[in-house]
């Protein structure tokens, strides 16, 4: 698999990128940069039996990621998009 390096028009290894991932039942998004890039609704009623891991900083096949990461939350509440802004622009939330 090749390396991603953008996404859309951003540039991910020029500068520094803001990524949010937020759960919401069974609605995942992902923002970029204060953007949402992805929305999807998925049944989670099939990963209930499933056993696995969090990965971060690596991918399932030991590949790690080049670069750095600073203040990585994980929030245990619903995240809204007023949240997410505020995340970004470093408004406490």
């Amino acid at each position: 698999m090749k390396p991603l390096s953008t996404i859309g028009t951003t540039d991910l290894l020029a500068s520094w990128n803001h990524f949010v991932l937020v759960k919401n039942g069974n609605n995942y998004k992902v923002y970029l940069n204060k953007d949402e890039i992805y929305s999807e609704d998925l049944n989670n009623a099939s990963l209930s039996s499933v056993s696995s891991q969090l990965l971060m900083g690596r991918d399932v096949s030991g590949n790690f990621f080049k670069g750095r990461m600073d203040e990585l939350y994980i929030i245990g509440d619903a995240v809204s998009e007023d949240d997410v802004l505020k995340l970004y622009y470093g408004v406490s939330t």
